[in-house]
């Protein structure tokens, strides 16, 4: 995706990593309106009806608060992922005959 032209980002398939980030997120903002949904009609009372509904609204409004800090979460995560993910680093060694031979490593050398 990273080759793709920006105009014609939208209509790449998406990654499997981007499947199964929705699909997470969908769950869990089920599971929260859910819950809502729960205490409403158990916790204070209310009828079905007002529950159902109530669930839409939580439904709706979590997905929504996901979509518009969607750049947020993202950039934090990206961030965490680099900081566990080892680096590979091109070591260049030289043997006793005098010939060059890189090596990739993913420790850093020191020498």
């Amino acid at each position: 995706m990273k080759n793709t032209p920006q105009r014609m980002r939208s209509f790449a398939p998406p990654t499997r990593d981007k499947i199964f980030i929705w699909s997470a997120v969908i769950s869990g903002c089920c599971i929260m309106a859910l819950l809502g949904r729960h205490a409403a009609i158990h916790r204070f009372g209310t009828d079905q009806f007002t529950g159902n509904v109530l669930f839409a609204v939580f439904f709706v409004l979590s997905i929504g608060l996901y979509c518009g800090f969607q750049s947020a979460i993202e950039d934090v995560f990206n961030r965490l992922s680099t900081l566990f993910r080892h680096r590979e680093v091109m070591a260049i060694a030289e043997t006793p005959t005098g010939e060059k031979v890189s090596v990739t490593t993913t420790d850093v050398p020191e020498i």
